[in-house]
């Protein structure tokens, strides 16, 4: 499926002869009954996301299945983690009748060509902005907007003095001065402090202070399904927005973001009835299982840990520890551990000195904390 995504999308299709092409149907019902979100977990290990599409066909009374991959926006696809026999850092590629990891020349054009595109479009948006003037110029995000749809405009409340709203029945069209109109409802909202955006850092960044910056909890919550993960905070939110997670399953189904299997994810993770984040083995007779219980040993026991000196393997190492950790361990040693992760994050995750493998680590241990700390007891809800 990542091959597909990485060229220019394409079909596989079951219950056709490998050999000979003759459509010989399914036998069974295994693809009918086959839940789309086994296979999204399965390719869960590949960034960014493959968006795909599961349908049976049926031709002369034979029913075939088709997975249709879509071509990716955003390319390469790469695989985040060691699987099996993927890889971390393989990228894979559509080669006639093969799926193989990708050649250089091949990944060359990719490159070039995601810069080209990019480089055309920010070009395309500087022509615009010159022509019309930057001070006259209002930039908007409509990637969610479908047609037909209705779209929200956010005003500064410091521009609404300088505003003239003009009675109704006493427009001019010829003699008046240049008008906006606005069709709809003037509506009061949530003030986003100026200068401030909501991304996975800003995410992470509150759950680890345990402040949300004057933001509503319902504008990260609104956010997740924009993410390129769905291992986020996500129980701390609800807490602090005081809804049910039916609730914020709806929110989340309501979404405009086009990551349907983001939107899914998240909604998985509210609708099960318990959620294990924890990772690596901590009781084998290893050298690093027995480094990851000293860690976790001296967490609960309250004892400083140097992050400097700690190579990438055991940077890891720790934080699989800290999944380890139970809710009542978590509850007596939180402010401590709050505050090394957030170390953690300053000094590595934000500045990007970790590999993707750590990266994702540190997103599970965090959603441990998160849900041991807040999750169970939105259970209930």
């Amino acid at each position: 499926m990542a091959s597909f995504a990485n060229k220019k999308g394409g079909y596989i299709l079951f219950g056709i002869e490998n050999d000979s092409h003759e459509i010989i149907g399914l036998k069974t019902d295994k693809f009918k009954n086959c839940d789309p979100k086994e296979i999204s977990l399965f390719i869960d290990i590949f960034s960014p996301e493959i968006r795909w599409e599961k349908t049976i066909y049926e031709i002369n009374s034979k029913k075939i299945g088709i997975i249709y991959v879509f071509e990716s926006e955003e390319k390469p696809i790469i695989c985040e983690r060691n699987g099996g026999e993927l890889k971390e850092g393989d990228i894979y590629y559509r080669y006639p009748g093969i799926n193989k990891r990708i050649k250089y020349r091949d990944l060359k054009k990719i490159l070039d060509d995601q810069k080209e595109k990019h480089i055309k479009i920010l070009m395309e948006h500087i022509r615009k902005i010159v022509q019309i003037g930057v001070s006259k110029v209002e930039i908007s995000d409509i990637t969610s907007q479908k047609d037909g749809e209705k779209n929200t405009k956010m005003l500064d409340i410091a521009a609404i003095p300088n505003m003239k709203f003009i009675e109704e029945g006493n427009f001019n069209e010829i003699n008046g001065e240049p008008t906006l109109k606005l069709n709809g409802s003037v509506n009061t909202g949530i003030v986003v402090p100026q200068g401030v955006s909501i991304n996975t850092e800003r995410i992470i960044e509150a759950f680890l202070t345990e402040n949300l910056q004057n933001i509503d909890p319902l504008q990260y919550i609104n956010q997740l399904p924009y993410e390129s993960t769905h291992n986020l905070p996500l129980y701390f939110f609800i807490t602090q927005s005081r809804l049910s997670r039916k609730q914020i399953i709806d929110k989340i189904q309501e979404s405009k973001s086009t990551k349907d299997n983001i939107k899914n994810k998240l909604k998985e993770r509210l609708e099960k009835n318990e959620e294990n984040f924890s990772k690596g083995n901590i009781k084998a007779n290893t050298s690093a299982a027995y480094k990851k219980r000293n860690f976790r040993q001296k967490i609960i026991d309250k004892e400083k840990i140097i992050l400097e000196g700690l190579d990438q393997k055991d940077l890891r190492y720790l934080l699989e520890a800290i999944t380890h950790l139970k809710k009542e361990e978590i509850h007596s040693v939180k402010k401590g551990l709050l505050s090394l992760l957030q170390e953690f994050f300053e000094k590595y995750y934000a500045t990007s000195k970790t590999d993707s493998n750590l990266d994702s680590t540190f997103r599970h241990t965090i959603c441990h904390i998160d849900y041991m700390t807040y999750g169970i007891k939105t259970q209930k809800d």
